[in-house]
């Protein structure tokens, strides 16, 4: 990312959520444009005979959408956990196995003994 200018030197964090917002957003925006565009002038060099130079075009495209769904994935699921904590989610009594129990001993013993729904 550094050679295409995906690397961002933050001097201090952002002073209210609106700031935050947009910090957060751009990057994935830009990313998302740059890399469509170079995906489209790839395939019409491909096409149009500029031979291989094309298709690093697309596939250097390709990673910058890919860089922005991750970007964007990883807001989505911080703004979601946001005031999580660990306590909140996490499963106060588990289920302890033997480590010698295989695991057709563990599934016909101890977990048809549970009382837990296993999903």
């Amino acid at each position: 990312m550094l050679a295409l200018g995906g690397v961002a030197q933050i001097e201090k964090e952002a002073e209210d959520a609106k700031t935050e917002f947009w910090m957060g957003i751009v990057g994935p925006i830009a990313s998302v444009i740059i890399g469509s565009a170079l995906i489209i002038l790839g395939i019409l060099r491909f096409f149009g005979g500029g031979g291989f130079g094309g298709l690093w075009l697309v596939f250097i495209g390709w990673f910058l959408l890919d860089a922005a769904r991750a970007s964007r994935a990883y807001l989505e699921t911080s703004e979601n956990l946001r005031g999580v904590r660990v306590a909140d989610v996490m499963t106060p009594n588990c289920l302890v196995v033997d480590s010698r129990d295989n695991l057709q001993t563990f599934a016909l013993t101890r977990a048809s003994l549970s009382q837990r729904r296993w999903k």
